[in-house]
């Protein structure tokens, strides 16, 4: 505001925004005072259709080792829980692999983190997919990654804002006429 613009910020989520994950992120829109735009009517609301893990899935994730606590846990875990953590708590008596998230066919995909090698079907006992974390992720699944081992595509997928979510700011901001300043401007000159 001391620098001369209008500044608003919105809680937005993914999952209302064609994104096949539960991503919430705060975004900030700022424009210069001399443009004939008010930032409080701009509508940020989006209600897309969401889209569940059964949608994107491959069935082309690791296998969980069976001799692992991982492994134990998943066999011990309920359906409908979100997370291993009470499965751990039930054999061990203390709450531990809060992080490791269970996968549902019916559910949307959990915020994917920068280390996404935590996130198990209940089902199968099979971890998420690159290209399962790619689509969750609305990146194109020939979006060049640098290298494409898994930790690279989930560390660079977890740390980024979705591809469709910009897409739908963007679009959202051309159609609320923000942009035609500049077309008055032109008529104008």
């Amino acid at each position: 505001k001391e620098i001369g613009y209008q500044v608003n910020h919105w809680l937005l989520k993914g999952e209302e925004m064609g994104v096949p994950q539960t991503r919430h992120r705060v975004f900030f829109i700022a424009v210069k005072n001399n443009i004939d735009f008010n930032l409080e009517y701009l509508n940020m609301g989006f209600n897309y259709q969401p889209i569940t893990y059964g949608e994107i899935r491959d069935y082309k994730g690791r296998k969980c080792c069976e001799n692992s606590k991982t492994y134990l846990l998943l066999n011990e875990a309920k359906n409908g829980e979100s997370d291993l953590s009470a499965a751990h708590e039930r054999l061990f008596g203390k709450i531990s692999f809060f992080q490791n998230r269970i996968l549902y066919n019916n559910q949307i995909v959990s915020t994917i983190r920068a280390k996404s090698n935590d996130f198990w079907a209940l089902d199968t006992k099979i971890g998420m997919s690159s290209t399962e974390i790619i689509s969750a992720q609305t990146f194109p699944q020939d979006y060049d990654f640098i290298t494409s081992t898994y930790s690279n595509v989930s560390y660079i997928c977890g740390m980024s804002v979705p591809p469709i979510m910009i897409k739908r700011i963007v679009t959202r901001l051309i159609e609320s006429g923000l942009f035609d300043y500049k077309l008055k401007q032109r008529s104008v000159n």
